[in-house]
């Protein structure tokens, strides 16, 4: 797993996509990949005329010359190459996480149907690649910590060590977070009149959930000693901490499945929003091999 994969297909999100990608190439000193996904050609059935084969597409696309110039331009360090397939787009970008150390993906596709279909394609790659999957959207603030969940899980560890990767590789901080909601409300109405929280199980909750991220912390942060680390505990529903954090951050880095109180913290509901409203770059981590 030598190489970063971008999805390109000549529309402004991609092109912020391979923006990044390019960005982490330079970090990293890997050689960097522009994937040109081409959708097949289907035949077509018109009673006039009869069935019409398809028309064999553009290969490679007319914009894969332009981006391979403008990166080679801008980004004359990283080695650079380019490969056309003929397949759908979540297909071949997951195909080619196969031996990949990152695949990068865009948030706004060429028209109205990919955008339409974008939220499918980078969900489906995020929730399936075999290596970490970046989806670029929002604002990548130079300078602005990492921001990553955990909630104890294997998931959530893997996730971790990537964040503390990426905050040392950038020279920044590193926001731990974790929000549970395992009581609704302070308030409830029952049939019996009204029962209330006892006083200073909220206090008790948060206590545990900052222990808890404690623990998790200790040992990967050791690793990392130049990572300023900050720690965020709240009450509250995890993708509404999600996209809060990604406001302050240049990366979120979220695991594929977790447990837990920060169960929803995964790849489901909580990844699907974050993909679709953060406000920076989403990185999600694969489970670990043998949780696979």
């Amino acid at each position: 797993m030598t190489r970063i994969v971008v999805g390109i297909d000549g529309s402004p999100g991609a092109r912020t996509a391979l923006h990044w990608a390019a960005d982490e190439a330079a970090r990293t000193g890997l050689p960097l990949v522009l994937l040109a996904v081409v959708p097949p050609t289907m035949y077509s059935v018109v009673p006039e005329l009869g069935i019409t084969p398809p028309v064999a597409p553009e290969i490679p696309p007319a914009y894969v010359a332009d981006t391979l110039t403008e990166v080679a331009e801008r980004w004359p360090t990283v080695d650079l190459t380019t490969e056309t397939v003929v397949d759908g787009a979540s297909q071949a970008l997951v195909r080619a996480s196969e031996d990949a150390a990152l695949v990068v993906v865009g948030a706004h596709g060429r028209s109205a149907l990919g955008r339409l279909l974008l939220g499918s394609v980078s969900q489906h790659v995020a929730a399936h690649a075999h290596c970490p999957a970046v989806v670029v959207r929002g604002t990548a603030r130079e300078g602005a910590p990492v921001a990553v969940g955990v909630d104890g899980s294997p998931a959530s560890a893997a996730a971790l060590e990537l964040a503390l990767t990426e905050a040392e590789r950038r020279g920044v901080g590193l926001v731990a977070f974790h929000a549970w909601d395992d009581v609704q409300a302070v308030v409830y109405p029952t049939g019996y009149g009204v029962w209330t929280v006892p006083s200073g199980v909220d206090e008790q909750l948060a206590g545990e959930a900052r222990d808890l991220v404690d623990r998790v912390l200790a040992e990967p942060v050791s690793r990392h000693p130049e990572v300023p680390v900050a720690i965020h505990v709240e009450r509250g529903h995890p993708t509404t901490a999600v996209i809060e954090e990604s406001r302050h951050a240049q990366l979120v880095v979220l695991g594929v499945r977790g447990h837990g109180a920060l169960h929803r913290l995964t790849f489901g509901s909580v990844s699907a929003a974050a993909i679709r409203h953060a406000d920076c770059p989403v990185l999600v981590a694969p489970m670990p091999a043998e949780q696979d």
